[in-house]
């Protein structure tokens, strides 16, 4: 999810970087990968952008804050995002998110208070033919309030799943039980949350996990994804991935420069950010086998590594704010390098 974080470079030593991943091998050079490729954006005027609407993509992500069913402002902007992608024939993945992206100061409902608002808000998805879901977006991070509890992230996901499957079954709806992001100490999330599960009916459900792998495919790494696979798969053999939220950094802090007042800096910025949007498939191919099954990109439209006035939905402004930028086209519309990148993969082995 956009925002404030700061991406770490990872630290683990050439040893573990050269360990393979035990039942995560590469798929073979013959394997065509049947990876779904969508975009995730909160605003809606994407779907009627030339570039995208090109694209014939099937998946999108949008996610709301956690008690978006008593914010009538963002129920109506939701409503007309989900109807929109619908109209389309589109499938969207509306994901659960934080109600400020102040770090660790987001107010974090009690079990019974999610129970009640998240079940309203599947309840009111269902309605509008929403089948996939996601409990809490990027969990692990400290502007999420669940940040330093994966126990809730836990009891959250089983509320959530209860809530979908009560109304609709598990082939028809998806429920991603987990979304981290590849940050240090994630490994150690994952397995506090599978432990919290306990029994292993509930570990199994927990079957659809999310990653936001910016570090690794901003860095050209492998490592962070890798072990978020295999801690997961350590407690469920039959987990399946989807990379919810990812994609190349135009701009984002002192780690990835970008000065809109010069068209040089904005030029290497973006051929910067098209060879990490490269890297999200190249990972996608290389841990298909081991469960990948689809891709987010994030996010459509880029602010030209600059604030501006476009507050759509909470923690958009604060994005903005920080010189968040990941968008495949720039402010104005028009493409970036990354969007010939997410052409090239749809030409090939990719689907939509």
């Amino acid at each position: 999810m956009p925002r404030r974080r700061r991406l770490l470079l990872p630290a683990l030593c050439s040893t573990l970087a050269a360990t393979a991943l035990a039942g995560a091998a590469p798929a073979p050079a013959a394997a065509a990968p049947d990876i779904r490729v969508g975009v995730g954006d909160q605003s809606i005027a994407m779907f009627d952008h030339a570039e995208f609407k090109e694209l014939d993509l099937r998946q999108v992500r949008y996610f709301v804050p956690w008690n978006v069913m008593g914010e009538t402002e963002q129920r109506h902007r939701m409503r007309a995002y989900v109807k929109k992608a619908r109209s389309e024939g589109m499938r969207p993945l509306i994901h659960v998110s934080t109600t400020t992206f102040d770090e660790k100061k987001a107010p974090r409902p009690s079990v019974a208070r999610y129970r009640k608002d998240v079940g309203r808000l599947v309840r009111y998805l269902r309605g509008l033919g929403v089948r996939d879901f996601g409990t809490f977006n990027e969990a692990n991070h400290k502007t999420q309030p669940t940040w330093d509890s994966p126990n809730h992230a836990a009891l959250f996901f089983q509320e959530m799943y209860r809530a979908v499957h009560e109304r609709c079954s598990t082939r028809s709806c998806r429920v991603v039980a987990l979304d981290v992001l590849d940050q240090p100490g994630v490994e150690r999330y994952i397995r506090r949350f599978y432990d919290r599960l306990r029994s292993r009916t509930w570990q199994r459900r927990a079957k659809f996990v999310g990653i936001h792998n910016y570090s690794d495919v901003n860095r050209d790494s492998r490592t962070r994804t890798r072990g978020i696979i295999k801690e997961v798969r350590r407690h469920n053999r039959g987990a399946r991935f989807w990379f919810t939220e990812t994609g190349g950094l135009v701009g984002f802090g002192k780690n990835f420069p970008c000065d809109p007042s010069s068209p040089a800096s904005l030029e290497r910025a973006e051929k910067r950010a098209a060879d990490a949007v490269g890297n999200v498939f190249d990972l996608a191919r290389t841990y298909r086998s081991s469960g990948v099954q689809r891709i987010y990109l994030y996010n459509w439209f880029g602010n030209d590594c600059a604030p501006n006035d476009r507050t759509e939905l909470a923690g958009r402004a604060s994005d903005e704010r920080a010189g968040f930028d990941a968008g495949l086209v720039r402010q104005d519309g028009t493409p970036r390098p990354g969007l010939s990148e997410v052409r090239r993969a749809l030409r090939g082995s990719f689907s939509r």
